[in-house]
């Protein structure tokens, strides 16, 4: 029996390398299409897609992506089906301290409080460990992507206050590029320089 199954994983791997086509509930698959979304899709749309994917591959009846908050609240950022992210219920199970075996909860370690969790919710607490790991590294790919958007807003809005504070300082200021070429200077070096 450990033969054939050593076999079978072998052929699997075979299949793999020659790019033969994997199911679709296969939990490869699964993580393949979710980073093939995640990566190259719109986020919103391609985390939905993911969540569906999930379910379906899982047995889940319902999957969601939630963004925890400094003030101990979620925010849902995708739900399969689009109900079940008003599902009161639901929410506060993956809220709770001690989810019910129902609920395959998975989040990046990020310390004390995780950024992201994805929640699979389905009638059997039998979850594989397949499901756990792949609900994981999915869990680890949007947290990623969260740290990735917060970031560029804060840089953004880091530029915006620098561009003031440039622009309203009464001393000339002049900025230039690795290359020494000027790329921004305010109204007092443009009054002092001409």
């Amino acid at each position: 029996m450990g033969a054939s199954r050593a076999g079978s994983a072998a052929e699997r791997a075979a299949d793999l390398t020659a790019g033969a086509s994997l199911p679709a509930s296969s939990p490869a698959a699964v993580l393949e299409f979710a980073v093939e979304r995640l990566l190259h899709g719109a986020a919103p749309d391609a985390l939905e897609a993911v969540l569906q994917r999930l379910a379906e591959a899982f047995g889940g009846r319902a999957a969601l992506a939630v963004q925890h908050q400094a003030d101990r609240t979620m925010v849902v950022l995708a739900a399969y089906p689009e109900q079940a992210a008003r599902d009161p219920a639901l929410l506060a199970m993956i809220q709770a301290d001690d989810p019910p075996p129902s609920l395959l909860l998975a989040a990046p370690p990020d310390g004390d409080r995780p950024l992201c969790t994805l929640a699979l919710a389905g009638d059997s607490p039998a979850w594989t460990a397949e499901a756990r790991s792949t609900l994981r590294v999915i869990a680890a790919i949007v947290a990623a992507q969260i740290r990735q958007a917060s970031t560029a807003a804060g840089l953004a809005e880091r530029r915006e206050v620098n561009v003031a504070l440039i622009r309203e300082t009464p001393n000339a200021v002049v900025t230039a590029n690795s290359s020494w070429r000027i790329v921004e200077f305010n109204r007092s070096a443009e009054k002092l320089f001409g």
